[in-house]
């Protein structure tokens, strides 16, 4: 059987399982990467968030960057984080501690890794690459890893970057952003943003894949699908001929599926 008709067996399989969504079930827990010491690590998630606008996952002072071996590049402009303003107030009866105040945030200039240059830091790469790695390279997608910043957020693509950024060596994770990369090149509904279409087609296309690498991910996407739309099984007859499209796309480029499982 060519790979591409095993693929839309398996898609049609995901199908008559959703009819059925209090059956499905997971094999594989997803985790997130964590941060080894950065600065960031220790912010709060307002800033974080900050950080992640400005498309790093690793920001620090002038100074931070100097002492991990780093300098900032000629022409960079920090952007501003929110640093507390406090301030101390005696105690009034001896024995008791002093007190600190909050009076208000500053903003606090920071540089994001992308605009510095010098020693490596360490890297979160997977110890083994994920299956359909080479999709993405054959396509000029870059595939990085990095420390999840925000919560309950597994990775993204971006289709101006050309990157593909992982928070997570979760390999369905991998495939669901995959999947957007082959939507885009197919698809003529492809949009900027998170729109329901576009991850409802990611997603589902991501249960397949998993399934033919020998894992589930079943009950953990028909609950991703249901946050896009109330009736997951309506939307994915719906856009099932452009999920086969996608994962055609796919294995078109991939030519094999090696270790694949038969996805039942």
């Amino acid at each position: 059987m060519l790979v591409t008709e095993k693929a839309r067996d398996v898609l049609h399989l995901l199908e008559e399982l959703f009819k059925n969504p209090e059956q499905l079930v997971d094999t594989m827990a997803q985790t997130y990467i964590k941060g080894e010491g950065r600065p960031i690590d220790k912010w709060s998630w307002c800033n974080r968030l900050i950080c992640w606008v400005h498309k790093t996952s690793d920001a620090r002072t002038f100074k931070q960057w100097k002492d991990a071996g780093r300098s900032i590049k000629r022409g960079s402009k920090a952007f501003g984080i929110l640093a507390p303003n406090t301030y101390k107030v005696k105690a009034e009866e001896e024995g008791e501690e002093d007190k600190i105040v909050l009076k208000g945030f500053r903003s606090f200039p920071v540089f994001g890794y992308g605009q510095t240059e010098g020693d490596p830091l360490p890297t979160f790469e997977p110890p083994k690459a994920p299956p359909l790695l080479d999709v993405a390279s054959k396509w000029g997608i870059e595939v990085t890893y990095q420390p999840q910043m925000i919560k309950h957020c597994g990775g993204w693509y971006s289709a101006t970057d050309k990157e593909i950024t992982l928070l997570t060596h979760d390999e369905s994770v991998f495939f669901h952003e995959l999947m957007h990369v082959a939507d885009d090149k197919v698809s003529d509904e492809s949009k900027g943003g998170q729109q329901a279409d576009q991850e409802i087609v990611a997603e589902t296309g991501a249960a397949v894949l998993a399934r033919m690498y020998g894992f589930k991910t079943d009950a953990q996407s028909y609950k991703y699908l249901k946050a896009y739309n109330d009736n997951p099984l309506t939307a994915l007859h719906t856009l099932l001929p452009r999920i086969e499209k996608a994962l055609d796309t796919i294995f078109e480029v991939a030519g094999t599926c090696e270790n694949a499982k038969d996805g039942i």
